[in-house]
Parts: C-alpha cells; sequence; structure tokens
C-alpha cells in the first residue's frame, strides 16, 4: 500500500469511543425519574390524631340574618287644603293615636260648617212636618219626596263640610315617635301631601330571607331565637308571623318575623339582627368541625391511605357547633384527619397517634 493509505492501529475505534463517552454524559445528565411525595419525603412522618365520620342526630338550627323594623309605621298626610297655623311635633317627638299634630286655618271651614249645619235643621224640621202633613193628607206623595231629597241633600252636605273642618286638625292614626316632619308654620297644604312620618317601635318586625331548600320547614306561628347585634349573647323571643309564597330571582322568600320590643333592651328600626329557627332534629353524617381545610364553601379534609395523608374534596351540609354535616365525598370506613392535618401535602407521610385509629 502508498504511505497515503497506511493503516494506523487504533484509529478505526477511536469514533466508537467518542460515541460511548457521548451517550454516558447525556445519560448522567438526563433528570432523575419523578418519585412520589411519599418518596420524596422519605424519612420525614408527621404525627396526626384522626376521626371516622358518625350519624349523630341534631337538632337543625337555621341561622338567617335580617333588618329590624317597625311593625307599623305611616306617613300622616294632609286630607283638606289651608295654610298651617301650630306644629306641636318635632322629629323624636313621642304621640299617642288622636293627637294633634298639626293645626291648619279654619275658620272659614268653621263658617261653612255653622251654614251647613243651619241648612241641616231646617231641611230635617221640613221632613217631620211634610210627613205629618202627607199623614193628614194635606200635601202630595211629590211634595212629601221634596222634602224627603231637601233633608238627604243637606245631611250629606253636613257630613262632607264636618269632615272638612276636623282635618284641619291634622291627628296622629298611631302611638309611636315621630321619625320625619314635613312642614312648618306657614306652609300651603294640599290633600295628600306629607305631614310627618310616625312609627310604633314597641312592635318590631324582623326582616329574613329563606331560601328554597329551607323555606318549607319553616311554618307560621314557629318560635324564633333572635339575637341583635346591640346585644351579644342576649336572646329576644319572637315567632314567624309571614312566609311570602313568591320567591325572588334567586330563589329565596321573604320571610317577616314578629318581635316585641323591650323596653330594658330597645331595639330600633334599622337594626341588623340573626334569627334562629329550630327546624326540628333529624340524624346527620358528621365530622368534626376542626378536620375541615379551608372554608365551608369549598371544603378539603384529609383522609388516611395507606400510611400517607390523601386531601379530598367534601359537600358540607350543616353547622352545629363542633360537627360539620357532610352531604358527599367521605365513605363510612374513611379516618379523618383531626389535628397535624396544617402541616400535611397531599402525599404526607404520617403516624396517627390518638383518635379513632381502627376502621369499622
Amino acid at each position: 500500500m502508498s504511505r497515503g493509505n497506511r493503516f494506523v492501529p487504533g484509529t478505526a475505534a477511536l469514533p466508537l469511543v467518542f460515541i460511548l463517552s457521548l451517550l454516558l454524559a447525556l445519560v448522567g445528565c438526563a433528570p432523575a425519574k419523578q418519585e412520589t411525595k411519599a418518596k420524596v419525603i422519605e424519612g420525614v412522618i408527621a404525627t396526626v390524631t384522626v376521626s371516622q365520620p358518625q350519624w349523630t342526630t341534631k337538632e337543625e338550627i337555621l341561622t338567617v340574618n335580617g333588618e329590624i323594623h317597625a311593625k307599623d309605621e305611616v306617613l300622616v298626610v294632609a286630607e283638606t287644603s289651608g295654610k298651617v297655623t301650630v306644629v306641636n311635633i318635632d322629629t323624636g317627638s313621642r304621640v299617642s293615636k288622636g293627637d294633634i299634630l298639626v293645626q291648619m286655618e279654619d275658620e272659614v271651614k268653621q263658617a261653612n260648617l255653622v251654614s251647613s249645619q243651619a241648612n241641616y235643621d231646617k231641611a230635617k224640621s221640613d221632613w217631620d212636618r211634610a210627613q205629618q202633613l202627607f199623614t193628614q193628607k194635606v200635601i202630595s206623595d211629590s211634595d212629601l219626596q221634596g222634602n224627603r231629597l231637601a233633608y238627604v241633600n243637606a245631611n250629606a252636605q253636613l257630613i262632607t263640610v264636618r269632615k272638612d273642618f276636623e282635618n284641619t286638625k291634622i291627628r296622629s292614626p298611631l302611638t309611636g315617635i315621630v321619625t320625619e316632619k314635613s312642614v312648618s308654620t306657614g306652609t300651603m297644604l294640599s290633600p295628600g301631601m306629607g305631614v310627618a312620618r310616625v312609627i310604633d317601635i314597641s312592635q318590631l318586625k324582623l326582616m329574613v330571607s329563606i331560601a328554597e331548600s329551607s323555606i318549607l320547614k319553616v311554618k307560621k306561628g314557629q318560635s324564633v331565637s333572635i339575637e341583635a347585634s346591640p346585644y351579644p349573647g342576649r336572646a329576644f323571643p319572637g315567632s314567624v308571623f309571614a312566609i311570602s309564597p313568591k320567591s325572588t330571582s334567586s330563589l329565596i322568600f321573604p320571610v317577616e318575623i314578629d318581635l316585641r320590643n323591650d323596653a330594658q333592651s330597645p331595639l330600633y328600626d334599622g337594626m341588623l339582627a340573626t334569627a334562629k329557627i329550630s327546624l326540628g332534629k333529624r340524624s346527620l353524617w358528621t365530622i368534626p368541625r376542626v378536620s375541615i381545610i379551608g372554608s365551608l364553601q369549598h371544603p378539603q379534609v384529609f383522609v388516611v391511605r395507606e400510611g400517607v395523608a390523601r386531601l379530598k374534596d367534601v359537600l358540607a351540609g350543616g353547622d352545629f357547633g363542633t360537627d360539620i354535616e357532610v352531604i358527599q365525598g367521605l365513605e363510612k370506613a374513611d379516618q379523618v384527619i383531626t389535628s397535624g392535618q396544617n402541616n400535611l401535602d397531599d402525599g404526607s407521610l404520617i403516624e396517627i397517634v390518638g383518635g379513632t385509629h381502627e376502621n369499622s
């Protein structure tokens, strides 16, 4: 062979060695296979206590918030026209039924009343005399009916004029407190104009809204325990007065609850309050409230699965103090972690140190 084509020992093996070295380098740089959560934290074991779901009998309490209003509230309006001469009230004044709130000028109306009374007296006298004369056959039937018509018209006129005169004294239709005064001396009034607003807070009503899922369990006359914001821990007795058969667009039904005011702990129109209505006792599937992770709108719990903690979504029902009703998401044999769960992740290794250990 010529010198340029001479074979040099070992040169053919160089590319192969280079390729093998490259492959080994690539394999060494490849990411390690992902291990499960339990493998990653192998050797770190969290201690927990557990409990199992229980069937328990609970009194179901429906808790709803609402606003207190006066049972009776009225806007007092003028029923005749005229000028205000006297105002006997201010905002905050306490008034009794029949009290004169506002006096209007009445001289002309009083004169009309005197004239109408005189016309009535004459018409009545003529009617009485006509009946006697008709009995004696002195006047005709048409004369009798003419006197009768004059008497009826005079009586109607007297009633109208007397009412118009009485309306110059604007009176309170109920006993209560003036919350708004709309007039002053010299104000010109016409029929229908507002004069004052009066509310009676001796009897109150709590207006609440109840969802479709609970409304059929609420009955008229049912006892209610009410807690008002200004008196924490104090319960006021009430009763369901009215349930609207028509819901809002959100399937919420307005309910009115009667509430008698307490002079020692007075409640005012516009205060916020909470009503607690007993819906009776029933069997519930419950877990301890402390086991819940997150809010009751989106609750989760950790359950035990072969020595690790697994996070599960659950559907919660009623809130019963230390217990929460579970509608969906758990089995009878599940062990729910009740303490130590704040340090857990889904898949954390655990050791049970307390609570209900055995499945049943």
